[in-house]
């Protein structure tokens, strides 16, 4: 496994992103009426949404979340808060758009069409840990690149832990292990492309279906979180996982309907910008924790190994993917979106923290 950043180092980043989640989310997605300036008593509810069920790591902000809005609204804001329990994820876009809900946890794999340049987040050994696509991903936000998300309120974006390859019977140790074997993709053309560079079939399957998909042999592996490989049991079927091999990452954003947004007091949007600020601090405080108890809890149990395949092979990967991102680049570019402009900025940003 690679060597991680001090606990120090990441409190630092972290600190760093909550101000520029914080500049984000009073400045750049900016309600588009004037709200009341009037001081009522009037209380609202807000359907918050996740399509991971109660007690995943990925919803570690959420306690928190809804109870500071209550706490400091004075119970003006409620919340009816729904963990896996409404909805498909890929209903997740149109559910908030629509305002059938008032705040989701959307991944953009989860809606690819509606968000196909912010797909630049799973471009393959990009990113060297989570926290600092976190960081790319704001800075991205604020420059203005993706105007996908215009239409709602950005609250703040949520990293995913780096994802690593699994398998099921098969110890993977070589980039040629990989051909042929069907491995689990979310449908995103990135995961997609990235599957198929290496090697292997990507087989798109929900994730609520992943576990009975793995253990039905309708695939091989997937490249997950370490988080997801225990809170989805993963490890119930998936025997080997290659413990220095980090492929990619992602992130959620917390989306809220604009028209929710515009509806509530100017007092009310000062809370729920200042709790998404703390939020996003909590949920990355967590998520370091719970990255380090999960490998230790893996490695100890043995019910999955982990092994290593070296620097030189794992070289070998990623010159299998080498151009996969120029790849999504220029097909960007052939839809009219800025999709080099938009590699090479981040690539810009990465630079700047791994210097």
């Amino acid at each position: 496994m690679r060597k991680r950043k001090t606990l120090v180092s990441i409190i630092s980043m972290v600190l760093l992103v909550t101000v520029l989640v914080f500049f984000l989310g009073c400045n750049s997605n900016a309600a588009t009426t004037e709200p009341s300036s009037t001081v009522s008593q009037q209380t609202y509810t807000l359907k918050v949404v996740s399509g991971f069920t109660e007690g995943h790591t990925a919803n570690s902000d959420f306690a928190f979340f809804t109870q500071e809005l209550a706490k400091r609204s004075n119970n003006r804001i409620k919340t009816d808060l729904y963990l896996g329990t409404l909805g498909t994820t890929t209903e997740f876009y149109d559910m908030v758009k629509d305002g059938v809900v008032d705040i989701v946890m959307l991944g953009d794999a989860w809606a690819p069409n509606q968000f196909p340049l912010y797909a630049v987040n799973m471009l393959p050994f990009e990113y060297p840990n989570w926290w600092i696509l976190t960081e790319t991903m704001v800075e991205l936000t604020r420059m203005g690149y993706f105007p996908e998300l215009d239409p709602f309120k950005l609250l703040y974006i949520k990293p995913t832990l780096t994802m690593y390859p699994f398998f099921t019977d098969k110890k993977v140790t070589r980039l040629e292990d990989l051909k042929g074997l069907v491995l689990r993709s979310s449908g995103g053309s990135v995961f997609t492309d990235t599957t198929t560079a290496l090697g292997a079939t990507a087989k798109s399957i929900p994730g609520s279906e992943t576990y009975m998909a793995l253990s039905t042999g309708q695939v091989k592996g997937v490249i997950t979180a370490i988080d997801n490989l225990v809170d989805r049991k993963f490890y119930e079927t998936c025997k080997y996982g290659i413990k220095d091999a980090p492929i990619w990452s992602g992130t959620f954003f917390m989306l809220m309907n604009k028209d929710s947004w515009n509806r509530l007091p100017a007092d009310l949007q000062l809370v729920i910008d200042e709790v998404s600020q703390e939020a996003y601090y909590y949920f990355a405080r967590a998520m370091q924790q719970a990255e380090e108890e999960y490998w230790a809890e893996v490695e100890s149990s043995g019910l999955t190994e982990l092994y290593t395949i070296g620097s030189e092979e794992y070289e070998r990967w990623k010159q299998a993917c080498v151009n996969v991102a120029s790849d999504w680049a220029a097909s960007m570019d052939a839809k009219g979106m800025k999709g080099t402009e938009v590699l090479e900025q981040a690539r810009k940003i990465v630079a700047r923290y791994t210097e």
